[in-house]
C-alpha cells in the first residue's frame, strides 16, 4: 500500500510515521526527492508540505510516486534475512 501525506509538519510527521512497522516514510519537496525515497529506501509514505510544493509539484510527486507503485523493503531491512 501507498500513501501521500500533505502536512505543513513534515519532519514530525515523518518520524511518527516510521514508528509504525512496514511503513517506510520520507519527507518530499519534489519529483528527483520522491524518486530518491524510492529507490534509497522503497518508500510507501510520502509527507510534503502544500505550501513549498505549488498543486503541479505536488501532482508530479504524486504521478512518480504511483507510477513506481508499492514495493518491498530493503532485503537488509526485513527480519527474513
Amino acid at each position: 500500500r501507498l500513501g501521500v501525506l500533505l502536512t505543513n509538519e513534515t519532519t514530525a510527521a515523518v518520524c511518527l510515521a516510521n514508528r509504525h512497522a512496514n511503513v517506510r516514510a520520507a519527507a518530499v519537496a519534489g519529483v528527483e526527492d520522491v524518486r530518491a525515497a524510492l529507490r534509497q529506501i522503497h518508500s510507501n509514505l510520502i509527507v510534503a508540505d502544500p505550501a513549498r510544493a505549488g498543486e503541479f509539484v505536488q501532482r508530479r510527486m504524486i504521478q512518480e510516486f504511483l507510477r513506481v507503485g508499492p514495493r518491498d523493503a530493503p532485503k537488509q531491512w526485513r527480519g527474513d534475512s
